[in-house]
Formats: C-alpha cells, structure tokens, sequence
C-alpha cells in the first residue's frame, strides 16, 4: 500500500501518506482485527444492523505507530494525519474503524525497472496510462522506508526504464 500506483495513493514525503487508504486495505503487522459489534455500532450509529453487510476493522494508534515506524521511521503524532478524518474514532478505543467489503482489489501493478543511487531505491511502475515513482530508503540489509510515492513522466524515466 505505501507503493500502490494511483492519484489516491501519491505521496511527496512519508508524513503525507494517506493513513485512511493505507490502512483500509490492510497495511497491518498482522491480520487485521475485526472490531466487535459494540465497536460498530458506537463507530457507526446512524447505521441500522441491515445496513452493516461486510465486515468491520479497526486500528489503534499504537498498531499505526508500529507499522509507520516499521516503515517510515514515523509515529502517527509525526504525521500530517492525512485521512484519519475520514475514518469513525473511537476515543475508548484509541482506535479509527471501517468497514471493507473486498471489491476495491487494485488490480495487477505494472513495475517496469528501478535505479538505486546510494541508499535510495526508486521504483517505476505504471498504472494503466499513468507512471509512478515510488522511493525507498535503505535502513540496513533488509529493511526500506517509504520516502515518497509520486506520479513522472515518460520523459523523466531513467535511461533504461522502458514504459511497455
């Protein structure tokens, strides 16, 4: 998810990721964890039981904090909070909540090449018409950050880099 090709997903600096599309499609350490019915309907009161019809996840700041330390360096307070807003919150819980049905499957990512200069990784990819970049930063043998996730374009590729 910190690399997926798409206007929704671009990024210029980790603090920019959108934490809501990050973890509705399950950038966890785990499995994601199902959020009781209690949950549901405290994160969702406008909606009756016939309306809930897939399943409920939740969050809590300190299972973001794992992942975006794991992968950006980053806690959550670090952040911009970009999309939290767009998730219910429960303060009991520490916790943000959705719901995911499983129809939103991305498709096949198309990654045409990288180039390493230094420590930084960049990943090209393309998305239908549209070319990415995605940046990593080496932090040991083997493990990255995610540095940035931003659209290119065809003239900018690296020598090498072939759009087909």
């Amino acid at each position: 998810m910190f690399g997926r090709p798409g206007e929704n997903n671009v990024y210029e600096k980790p603090q920019d990721i959108d934490l809501e599309q990050l973890f509705y499609d399950g950038s966890h350490l785990g499995d994601p964890v199902e959020a009781t019915e209690a949950e549901v309907k405290a994160a969702y009161p406008e909606l009756t039981p016939e309306e809930i019809t897939c399943p409920s996840y939740r969050v809590t700041r300190q299972e973001m904090d794992e992942v975006l330390l794991k992968y950006t360096g980053l806690t959550l307070e670090e952040t911009s909070k970009v999309g939290l807003d767009r998730l219910p919150y429960l303060e009991d819980q520490d916790a943000w909540y959705w719901m995911h049905g499983g129809v939103n499957y991305p498709g096949p990512l198309t990654l045409l090449g990288g180039v390493r200069e230094g420590s930084a990784v960049r990943l090209y990819q393309r998305d239908g018409d549209d070319l990415y970049c995605l940046t990593m930063e080496q932090q040991d043998e083997r493990n990255y950050w995610f540095v940035s996730n931003l659209p290119v374009k065809a003239a900018d590729l690296p020598e090498g880099i072939l759009t087909e």
